[in-house]
């Protein structure tokens, strides 16, 4: 019995939550300590020191032996900062005693437990608070990971790997940690207490154990898939910076997206196989291997096999399903990512972000952070993983990690090799939108400044989280900050009170402000070589001051600029300065002189105003408020070198020029983009638009016509470029989709299908529903019309200029799309009930018995390949699925096509090429193979 592709995916979760259950009998070894909050690290805390307590007093004479202990316990507890509850990890060797002292501490009623045995590595809370790194609690000094090179012949062990367990250079494991206890799944219902108890509470209790009611809660499965997704990611971290004997396992032995290290431990067996099936549940396009690779996992899953053979077993699958690819015969990949633009606001200033590599450069649009290619911008990738908009992203010096801050106040920062931009930490600094951020020199601290609430920055370090100083001093929001890219270490920060803040450290303190500034202060950047910084603001003038001392050293121009300015950026070698302003210019200054070496015009409308700038290497690059990416030419200042043009609102249609060349988008705010399909090359088409959101696009012969929700239908000259003013056709309502059948444009619009020809309505047809979409089979003249109002598509039949009902086709949702296929042998059509459906032409009856309805939201698009033997659909659901009509029980599905993003429209430009477009204001192009 066949089993399809979404079948299998059920029977593996279904396999997932099982193993979940499984796994509370067996145990496993995920390193849980570090994902639980406070709350939960100090009632886990209390649980065990509670049960310490009841076993001392058991033999103990004083009466109150219980209470006085707990009571010392609480506040031991409460006093407890961050660090110390991370070092208290109960899953170390000498844990238990560890905790008994850091909770009794100096309690004269407390002595050792006489059942403890280990050593002690701890004797009090100071103790364990003044420790830092320098201990693990395995009695051995933590290496840096540039010591992991050592000789083969060495014999002192070294840790590796995120379960802390210890191996000699050559992978041979320390024997005495192979009895080392593991956490189990069961520890997470231990580790959920409601909450701690109150003294005055453990006053009235007679007995020793205060646990609260026990609520274990809803999420707490969905936690434990979590706990699975975070070890996987954790350990592939790792992977990148794993020396001898891993780099090698991993290199050779995993794909390059499955970086898991082997579990050397055997009562670790259960975690390999649990990261195996969660490399099928995260990862469905390389690991569909049909029902054997399903069987596979199971036995993988509930076996007892040594670690050794559990490694080669896993690899095994891993290899199995890469050979087999695609249940379904088919792959895929991204080949190019034609990127959304900026999306700027007028009045705010935007920050770009440089790779310190020289290759990328960094910003945002809505929840997405860009990166591309700075030599050539086709080349790009996107990071979609926060949950609300995204101000500023910002490479760290080392170039390893990148991080943003959005909306709400969130910091994270994630990698950058990996293809997967693994989340390394995330912080909530300040409660508000952040404006900016900036690294230290090291990449070990960084500041955040904003909106915040409670304060308007915050400094700390990257790798914990710990405050290494306050950002003070400025009474209203701060707009920019920098680190002095030398020592001694210096912040600036960039208020809209008109200062400049100035603070040394670290700890980093409030030392005095600037108050040079009439008017907001918009941006503040050091020299790359520390001994100057520059500020600009919204009175237009332009400061230097000195790098150490702060102290004013001039003023560039008389004012600098016009209007407002909005970024600066130096040159490397800290001889020359970028400016960029309000009055759409953009300036080289020379710094000795502070004079002005080049100006550049970069137009006359509000949209030309420059909200940024950046010095990469030999690229200087600004943003226009229109969010085009401009690269500057010094040699010539009339004309950039190249511009980079896009959307940066969300994409709504897409078509094809006729010969297939060239891709057109277009866009909520009206704008059209035509792309060069091999290369990425792109320019607006020039004119007068709709203004407003386009509802549908169509080219045929020379001219590109579109209807938008003004109402009308227009049409672009494709030799030109622009509009032609003078074919303006008035709709009587606003139009929902298009189609052109030889030289007749048939427009659905609500209430109304008309027909047009040269520029002139000829025909309509009243209708009493609400159309979706129109499409038109160029052999026999039938128009199919989805509806929205009434879940149909109605077929009409087009005898010359008039229109003629001749069926109708049942759907169980609203008609989103529907499109005849190039043969016109198929009409395809797909609805908000997520299905796809396949008709016969002219018959109108079921091409096949099978369901096409892998989806699980609305379908926006469906699209058909040139050669007809696959249907691509896109859905809210971010997905896109590529279905057989030769064999209509093979698809493919692309999860997460654009992240976070519904699909809008499809495309292929052949027959081997798909291209899609979504809210994200991404073009991607995809490259699809058919075995």
């Amino acid at each position: 019995m066949m089993i399809s592709g979404i079948s299998i995916m059920k029977i593996a979760t279904c396999i997932l939550l099982g193993c979940c259950v499984m796994m509370r009998v067996t145990g496993s070894a995920i390193p849980m300590w570090e994902f639980l909050s406070r709350d939960e690290k100090m009632s886990h805390l209390y649980g065990l020191f509670s049960k310490q307590v009841a076993r001392f007093c058991a033999d103990s004479s004083r009466p109150d032996c219980n209470k006085n202990l707990l009571v010392t316990g609480v506040r031991s507890l409460a006093s407890m900062d961050d660090n110390v509850l991370d070092r208290l990890d109960p899953y170390q060797r000498g844990a238990k005693e560890m905790i008994w002292h850091a909770m009794v501490g100096s309690n004269r009623f407390a002595s050792r437990i006489s059942h403890e045995t280990e050593e002690s590595y701890f004797t009090t809370v100071a103790d364990l608070a003044n420790s830092g790194s320098e201990t693990n609690g395995l009695g051995e000094e933590t290496v840096a990971s540039g010591d992991y090179i050592q000789s083969s012949e060495s014999s002192k062990p070294y840790l590796s790997g995120p379960m802390v367990i210890r191996v000699y250079p050559d992978g041979r494991p320390v024997l005495e940690d192979q009895k080392r206890p593991l956490p189990k799944d069961e520890d997470v219902d231990e580790l959920r207490y409601s909450r701690l108890p109150s003294i005055e509470e453990i006053e009235t209790k007679s007995g020793s154990k205060f646990y609260g009611k026990r609520t274990i809660e809803p999420s707490m499965l969905k936690r434990r898939m979590s706990l699975i997704a975070d070890d996987k990611n954790y350990r592939q971290s790792q992977a990148l910076h794993l020396r001898h004997p891993f780099r090698n396992l991993v290199q050779q032995k995993f794909p390059a997206d499955v970086s898991i290290v082997s579990p050397i431990n055997s009562r670790a067996r259960f975690s390999q196989a649990r990261l195996v099936i969660s490399l099928f549940m995260f990862q469905p396009n390389k690991a569909k291997g049909g029902t054997s690779i399903l069987h596979a996992v199971v036995d993988v899953a509930s076996s007892r096999q040594t670690p050794d053979s559990l490694a080669r077993s896993s690899l095994d699958i891993v290899g199995r399903a890469e050979a087999q690819g695609s249940p379904n015969g088919m792959s895929y990949e991204t080949k190019y990512i034609f990127a959304a633009l900026p999306r700027t606001q007028r009045g705010q200033p935007l920050v770009l972000g440089g790779d310190p590599k020289g290759k990328n450069f960094l910003y945002t649009n809505g929840n997405s952070v860009i990166i591309r290619n700075i030599d050539n911008p086709a080349i790009a990738d996107v990071y979609t993983e926060h949950s609300c908009p995204v101000n500023v992203a910002k490479y760290s010096p080392s170039g390893f990690y990148i991080a943003s801050g959005d909306q709400s106040g969130k910091v994270r920062i994630w990698d950058t090799v990996n293809k997967e931009h693994i989340l390394k930490n995330e912080f909530h600094p300040i409660g508000g939108p952040i404006k900016d951020i900036a690294w230290s020199p090291d990449s070990q601290r960084m500041v955040v400044v904003g909106e915040g609430r409670e304060r308007f920055g915050h400094v700390f370090m990257a790798e914990t989280g710990t405050s290494v100083g306050e950002i003070s001093g400025q009474s209203k929001s701060i707009n920019s900050c920098d680190f002095r890219p030398a020592r001694p270490f210096r912040l600036i920060t960039g208020s809209e009170d008109n200062t400049i803040g100035i603070f040394e450290g670290p700890p980093f303190k409030f030392k005095m402000t600037k108050q040079e500034h009439t008017r907001f202060v918009q941006t503040v950047r050091y020299s790359p070589d520390g001994n100057l910084f520059a500020s600009g603001g919204f009175d237009g003038k332009v400061f230097l001051y000195n790098g150490t001392t702060s102290d004013f050293v001039g003023e560039i121009g008389s004012p600098a600029h016009q209007g407002g300015v909005y970024g600066v950026a130096w040159k490397p070698d800290s001889k020359q300065l970028l400016t960029a302003s309000g009055d759409k210019t953009c300036k080289l200054w020379d710094v000795e002189t502070r004079s002005l070496i080049t100006e550049f015009n970069m137009g006359t409308t509000v949209d030309d105003q420059q909200v940024s700038c950046l010095w990469q290497g030999k690229h200087l690059l600004s943003v226009s408020l229109s969010g085009f990416i401009n690269y500057l030419d010094v040699d010539n200042s009339e004309k950039p070198i190249k511009i980079i043009k896009g959307h940066n609102k969300p994409i709504t249609v897409l078509t094809l020029s006729p010969d297939r060349s060239t891709i057109y988008t277009g866009s909520h705010d009206g704008y059209i983009t035509n792309w060069n399909a091999e290369t990425g090359e792109n320019e607006r088409v020039q004119g007068h638009g709709h203004g407003n959101q386009i509802n549908g696009m169509k080219a045929t012969g020379n001219l590109l016509y579109t209807a938008g929700i003004d109402d009308t239908l227009r049409s672009i000259d494709i030799a030109t470029n622009a509009y032609a003013e003078t074919s303006v056709i008035k709709l009587d309502s606003q139009p929902r989709g298009l189609n052109i059948y030889n030289d007749i444009v048939v427009v659905a619009s609500v209430r109304q299908i008309a027909v047009t020809q040269d520029g002139k309505k000829l025909s309509s047809l009243s209708i009493d529903y609400e159309p979706s979409c129109v499409s038109i089979n160029q052999e026999i003249g039938d128009v199919a019309v989805g509806s929205t109002s009434d879940n149909k598509v109605y077929i009409y039949e087009l005898s010359d200029t008039t229109l003629t009902q001749k069926t109708e086709l049942e759907h169980l949702g609203p008609v989103t799309d529907a499109s005849y296929s190039p043969d016109n042998k198929y009409l395809v059509a797909c609805d908000a009930n997520r299905k796809v459906i396949l008709y016969t032409v002219p018959e109108y009856k079921l091409a096949h018995n099978r369901e096409w309805g892998f989806h699980n939201a609305r379908v926006n698009s469906v699209a058909w390949s040139p050669n007809c033997d696959m249907v691509a659909s896109g859905s809210l659901d971010t997905t896109i699925i590529i279905w057989s009509v030769t064999n209509p029980a093979k698809h493919t599905i692309i999860k997460n096509a654009h992240p976070q993003s519904q699909i809008t429209r499809l495309v292929w430009l052949d027959e081997e090429t798909l291209i899609s477009v979504g809210q994200d204001c991404n073009t991607k192009i995809w490259r699809i193979e058919k075995i």
